[in-house]
């Protein structure tokens, strides 16, 4: 049987609020929240911000959802 685990900003997700989740084609899961994007890799969370100007950061603060380009 399966089971599932629940994780919080406590465990390191930026916020609480979950939008949407994709599991991209490596396995990775990335979820949108209410304070930014996150990306999950079976063990911990690596967080990306919103940040005006930057190519490398999510366009707005709230991730609302997703879709895999490519």
């Amino acid at each position: 049987p399966g089971y599932f685990t629940h994780y919080t900003q406590a465990d390191g997700l930026s916020n609480n609020w979950v939008f949407s989740i994709l599991e991209d084609d490596r396995g990775f899961l990335w979820i949108g929240t209410w304070n930014g994007l996150n990306k999950f890799d079976g063990k911990e969370f690596r967080k990306y911000f919103y940040k005006k100007g930057s190519n490398d950061a999510p366009a707005g603060k709230e991730i609302k959802s997703m879709v895999q380009d490519g």
